[in-house]
């Protein structure tokens, strides 16, 4: 098993610029820019079989800005490059209210990324991406 840690420092300028083939994908990418914001955060294992989201986070002040649809879509270009499945155990980091609110946001967030429920539990949700031929 293989862990890895995708650790990119995002502005909305440098997304919108950010191109790359990510076949030929390193397992570390960073980048540093010079307005400072908060880092979006995506840590992966990878497995014979397939590739698991281990952890996705998105400080507040970055949400609702592409940071975790840009780190979740290079993850399955990647997984797509390799021929491996993506799973996720989709569930809403802290404690609080509001937990079933935040979980239909996630479910709502993988979903469009082309994820798919497989089990859900009170608080989490398993969802599966098929790896693209």
């Amino acid at each position: 098993m293989t862990h890895v840690w995708i650790l990119v420092f995002l502005m909305a300028d440098w997304l919108e610029q950010f191109v790359e083939q990510v076949c030929l994908f390193s397992g570390e990418l960073s980048s540093n820019s010079d307005g400072g914001d908060e880092p979006g955060l995506l840590r992966y294992t990878e497995h014979e079989a397939d590739l698991s989201i281990d952890y996705l986070f998105v400080p507040v002040v970055m949400r609702g800005r592409g940071v975790g649809t840009q780190l979740v879509s290079r993850l399955l270009r990647y997984a797509d490059c390799v021929g491996k499945d993506v799973e996720v155990q989709a569930r809403p980091l802290g404690g609080g209210g509001q937990v079933q609110e935040r979980l239909r946001r996630l479910i709502r967030f993988y979903r469009r990324l082309g994820f798919e429920e497989r089990v859900q539990g009170i608080t989490q949700m398993h969802m599966v991406r098929r790896h693209m031929q």
